[in-house]
């Protein structure tokens, strides 16, 4: 790495970058018929397995859906303040 590497890097255009990646995805959509985040999910999936071949682990699932549960009550909470902010009309 040479030391202008790293100032290269963080000032580079990301408007670019993030469209690219948003084209790509539709595309991937478009040619997948809608299975595209399922294929996506899969390839994660599989990638962790590499990395770790006893994933998921029985702590891991335990810990993941505390933080469903968490999640939906936060979503829930939501739901209700902005259920009782509208206004009757």
């Amino acid at each position: 790495m040479k030391p202008g590497d790293i100032q290269e890097y963080a000032g580079r255009a990301r408007a670019p970058v993030a469209a690219s990646k948003r084209e790509y995805w539709a595309e991937h959509a478009r040619d997948g018929e809608g299975l595209a985040a399922l294929h996506a999910g899969w390839d994660l999936h599989e990638h962790a397995r590499a990395v770790l071949p006893e994933f998921p682990t029985a702590q891991y699932l335990a810990e993941d859906l505390a933080h469903h549960q968490r999640l939906k009550v936060l979503f829930d909470r939501a739901s209700q303040a902005f259920s009782l902010r509208r206004s009757p009309r």
